[in-house]
């Protein structure tokens, strides 16, 4: 992993919100996205290409709960801010991109280029 967290460092930290501690990986940055006030996970690693414009976008990385891939509630992609409350975390391990992650996690992306955001909870 690129980085990870387990019960004590979340304990240290004492995050009011999970993705709070997630802001503590240099190659994960968040986005706001609409008014509702949810914010989106993007690798500042790479932007990605659309293929049918040719425009740069945003790189978004994946979200994985236990073993199931959040779904996307904000044009695909996992609203950060509905993550489990930091008391219900065991663990968190930050994959930057898609040659740091394990090959047991490789049917769980669709879009590993960006990288995946594994969560435990208790």
């Amino acid at each position: 992993a690129t980085a990870s967290f387990n019960r004590d460092d979340i304990e240290k930290v004492n995050p009011v919100e999970t993705w709070q501690m997630l802001s503590r990986v240099p190659s994960v940055r968040f986005i706001p996205s609409g008014p509702t006030g949810s914010l989106l996970a993007i690798s500042s690693r790479a932007m990605k290409i659309d293929g049918a414009t040719l425009q740069a976008i945003p790189c978004f990385m994946s979200v994985m709960i236990d073993g199931m891939m959040m779904g996307g509630d904000i044009d695909g992609h996992a609203d950060m801010s509905k993550l489990p409350p930091p008391e219900d975390i065991h663990g968190i391990e930050v994959f930057a991109g898609p040659a740091s992650i394990p090959p047991k996690y490789n049917g769980a992306a669709n879009d590993k280029m960006c990288g995946l955001i594994a969560i435990w909870t208790r």
